[in-house]
C-alpha cells in the first residue's frame, strides 16, 4: 500500500486511457515527470498479474510487489475529483494467505486509503 501511495503523491497526473476504476481487478496508470532522462514524462502502472500486485515502469518489466505467500483478492481504484485541480485516488486492496492445510495459518487483510496527487 505504501508503494502505491508514494507513487500517487509524486505523480503529475492520472493516465485515464489505461486506468480502470470502480471494478476489480482495477488498474492505475500514472504520468510522472521525468527529471533523469531526456523524456519529459514516464508512466507507471499498478495492476494484478497472476495473483500478485504488480508495478510496471515504462520501459521495464512488471515486478510483483506483494509477497509470494499471499494473493490479491481485491484491487479497486476510485478517482475522486475534488475542488482542486489535482484528483485523489482511493485504493481498496485485499490480500489473503495462500491455502494451507493448517486453518490457523490462513489470514486475510482488507486495506483502504486515499492519496492526493501533488502535481508539481
Amino acid at each position: 500500500m505504501d508503494t502505491m501511495v508514494y507513487e500517487i503523491k509524486k505523480a503529475h497526473s492520472v493516465y485515464t486511457p489505461t486506468s480502470v476504476f470502480d471494478v476489480h481487478p482495477g488498474q492505475l496508470s500514472l504520468e510522472q515527470l521525468n527529471a533523469t532522462t531526456t523524456e519529459s514524462s514516464s508512466f507507471i502502472d499498478f495492476f494484478i498479474c497472476d495473483q500478485a500486485l504488480c508495478l510496471k515502469r515504462e520501459g521495464a518489466s512488471a515486478i510483483a510487489i506483494t509477497n509470494s505467500q499471499v494473493r490479491v483478492t481485491n484491487l479497486v481504484f476510485k478517482q475522486l475529483l475534488n475542488s482542486t485541480s489535482a484528483p485523489s485516488i482511493q485504493i481498496m486492496f485485499s490480500v489473503s494467505s495462500l491455502p494451507s492445510s493448517r486453518p490457523e495459518a490462513t489470514a486475510s487483510l482488507d486495506l483502504i486509503t486515499t492519496a492526493n496527487l501533488r502535481s508539481y
